[in-house]
C-alpha cells in the first residue's frame, strides 16, 4: 500500500467519523435530548471522546458543526416550485405550506439552536442565513404585491411576513398556544391575505 492511499484512507476515515458524530448529536436532539453531552454523542457515534475533540475541540464547537449541518440540510424542504407564480391566494398557501414542512423537520435542533443562539459559535451565522433565505423568498414570491408600495412599506411588510411565518412563532403556537398545524395554517393564511391584498 503506497502512503497517498494511507494517507486517502486516514482523511476519508476521519471525515466518515466526523459526519458520525454530526449525525448522532442531531439524532439524540431530534429524540429530545436538548443538551447531549459528549459521553452520549461517543456512544451513539461510535467514536472516541478523543477523536470528537480532536474534530471539534470543545462540546460547544460540536454543537455548532451539528446544528449548523442540520438546519442547512432542511433547506432544500422549504423550497417553493414556481416562486412567484399564480395566483396571490394559491402563492400564500405554497409560501405557508413550504414553511410549516421545514419547521416540523427542524423543530427539536430549531428550539436547540433558539435557545443556545449566544453560546454556540457559528449558530448566529446559520440562522441569520437561514431568515435571510425565508426572508428572500417570501420577497420572490410576493414581488407583485411588494412593487406596488413604497420601499419603505415593502420592507414592513417583509418584517411582518417573517414575524408571522417565523420559527418562533411557529413554535409559540404548537407549544405555548397548543395550536393544531391545520389551525397554524389557517392563521398564516389569514395574516398574511390581510398584508398582502390592497385595501
Amino acid at each position: 500500500m503506497t502512503d497517498d492511499a494511507v494517507t486517502d484512507g486516514r482523511v476519508r476515515r476521519r471525515i466518515e467519523n466526523r459526519d458520525q458524530v454530526i449525525r448522532a448529536y442531531v439524532a439524540l436532539i431530534e429524540e429530545g435530548d436538548h443538551d447531549p453531552g459528549v459521553e452520549a454523542v461517543a456512544a451513539r457515534s461510535e467514536v472516541s471522546l478523543r477523536s470528537i475533540f480532536r474534530h471539534f475541540g470543545d462540546l460547544d464547537g460540536l454543537a455548532g458543526a451539528a446544528l449548523g449541518d442540520a438546519m442547512v440540510r432542511t433547506i432544500p424542504v422549504a423550497k417553493i416550485p414556481r416562486i412567484g407564480e399564480g395566483p396571490l391566494d394559491q402563492r400564500i398557501e405554497n409560501l405557508v405550506d413550504a414553511r410549516l414542512r421545514v419547521f416540523q423537520i427542524a423543530a427539536r435542533f430549531g428550539r436547540v439552536a433558539r435557545d443556545r443562539y449566544n453560546e454556540v459559535p457559528g449558530v448566529v451565522d446559520v440562522i441569520n442565513q437561514v431568515q435571510k433565505l425565508l426572508r428572500d423568498q417570501a420577497k420572490r414570491q410576493f414581488a407583485p404585491e411588494l412593487a406596488e408600495r413604497s420601499p419603505a412599506d415593502a420592507e414592513l411588510v417583509l418584517d411582518v411576513i417573517s414575524l408571522l411565518t417565523g420559527f418562533n412563532a411557529f413554535d409559540a403556537a404548537l407549544n405555548f398556544n397548543g395550536l393544531d398545524l391545520d389551525r397554524i395554517r389557517e392563521l398564516w393564511i389569514r395574516g398574511l391575505t390581510a398584508q398582502l391584498t390592497p385595501g
